[in-house]
């Protein structure tokens, strides 16, 4: 049943286009995998034991920045072994240099997300670090350069993801701590 659910799925939206979403799939699926355990466990864990014990939030932020890069740096690496796009991050790349033609309701959005994609590169860094570093420095990455390892300018844009993306869990994971001792104390929990 499953073959003729997935058989009927790839006749309707084309092979490539099937083919497209299902590394997308596998891609989004096998970075939670690595990404789960160690942004919702681990990181909260860090944050409040070193909060509880060291009262300093800003050491266990440290901490987890310094465990971040040599996890990061391997996602990167296994990304660049398999040279696949998984993410369709080079696609996108693609997209963003492609020429402005068209004139239907789609094109014009295409259109706009095209310029949108060349005038904030800025926004979108930290959009794509915060989220995962992962993401701004595979984005930012030469085309060229693909699948090809780090060079200096990759290196700074990894260093700068790494940060933002800190700053950015670090805030969160803080953030919902205070919310949950606030609603503790609100409810008379203690």
């Amino acid at each position: 049943m499953l073959k003729a659910l997935l058989d009927g799925a790839r006749e309707m939206s084309g092979d490539a286009w099937f083919k497209r979403g299902a590394l997308l799939g596998t891609g989004i699926g096998l970075k939670w995998l690595m990404d789960g355990p160690f942004d919702y466990i681990l990181y909260p864990l860090v944050m409040w034991w070193t909060g509880m014990y060291f009262d300093s939030w800003v050491l266990g932020a440290a901490i987890m920045m310094i465990a971040s890069i040599p996890f990061n740096w391997l996602q990167i690496r296994l990304y660049d072994a398999a040279k696949i796009d998984f993410f369709s991050l080079e696609a996108l790349k693609s997209f963003e240099d492609t020429g402005e033609v068209g004139i239907t309701r789609r094109e014009k959005l295409s259109l706009f997300i095209k310029k949108w994609m060349r005038k904030s590169r800025l926004v979108a860094f930290i959009v794509l670090s915060a989220n995962d570093p992962f993401y701004g420095v595979v984005y930012f990455r030469d085309k060229e350069r693909a699948f090809d390892g780090l060079t200096k300018r990759d290196w700074m844009n990894f260093i700068a993801a790494t940060i933002v993306a800190n700053v950015y869990w670090a805030g969160l994971i803080l953030l919902g701590f205070e919310t949950i001792e606030t609603a503790g104390e609100i409810g008379g929990f203690w």
